[in-house]
């Protein structure tokens, strides 16, 4: 029961990149789910959030947009700078938002909680042929400076500091 309420209480204190922000979505999948057959195991590096056919995307935080891949491992990737280095936020199984630019800054959730329609739609969930339906993939990492496909990922609901703040001031209006 503890790491329930432990779990709850991680996911419904933090911004959600689909509609509602501040509301708890179905979790499919969790960093760390094992993937893949025996003989060549891999662990899933994000969450999947199970989400309709079409529903939009936003960002977390802001940042520069970048598109990758094809067909349903088609991915937006959200390249935020802190202090010394960039954080990357991969959004996959998704149709980008044709309005976007490569490279265009698009403004996140977390920084324009109080003026939500300057949050940038970057894409809308796509059809996933799996058997465990339509989701969105989410996961965030720390890319290697001479490669940027490959980083140290982190868990994706823990890196958002202010997602506390989020809630709190969502509350108090």
């Amino acid at each position: 029961m503890v790491i329930f309420n432990t779990l709850f209480l991680i996911f419904s204190v933090i911004p959600w990149p689909i509609k509602e922000f501040d509301k708890m979505h179905s979790v499919s999948s969790v960093m760390g789910d094992a993937r893949d057959e025996v003989s060549s195991p891999r662990f899933h590096r994000g969450v999947d959030i199970a989400a309709t056919v079409g529903t939009e995307v936003f960002p977390i935080r802001s940042g520069w947009a970048t598109f990758h891949g094809g067909g349903v491992d088609r991915t937006v990737k959200v390249f935020e700078l802190r202090v010394s280095y960039y954080w990357c936020q991969r959004y996959t199984h998704v149709n980008e938002n044709e309005e976007i630019d490569e490279g265009e800054w698009v403004s996140g959730i977390i920084e324009f909680r109080d003026n939500p329609e300057i949050i940038d739609m970057i894409a809308e969930v796509l059809d996933y042929p799996d058997p465990g339906g339509d989701h969105l993939h989410f996961d965030r990492y720390i890319p290697m400076a001479s490669d940027l496909t490959k980083g140290v990922w982190h868990n994706p609901w823990l890196f958002i500091v202010s997602g506390f703040e989020f809630r709190v001031k969502k509350q108090q209006k």
